[in-house]
């Protein structure tokens, strides 16, 4: 998915059409239960992949990073 979004934000594609072609692209060749699970994974990833592909901060990952840093 890197590669494909990685394209598509260089060559000036907004991130939800980006988005819906580099997750059916990652799902390519799954079937079934498989496909669905996969699917799950990267709905639930699509906050951060947005963003990273607009260069914005994902409060989520700044609330973990406070979690994980040692005391």
């Amino acid at each position: 998915m890197r590669e494909s979004l990685e394209l598509a934000r260089a060559s000036g594609v907004d991130f939800d059409s980006a988005w819906e072609r580099s997750g059916e692209s990652a799902l390519t060749g799954y079937r079934g239960r498989a496909r669905d699970e996969w699917s799950d994974v990267i709905h639930e990833t699509r906050g951060v992949w947005r963003s990273a592909y607009l260069s914005e901060p994902n409060r989520k990952l700044e609330r973990w990073a406070g979690v994980l840093q040692p005391h």
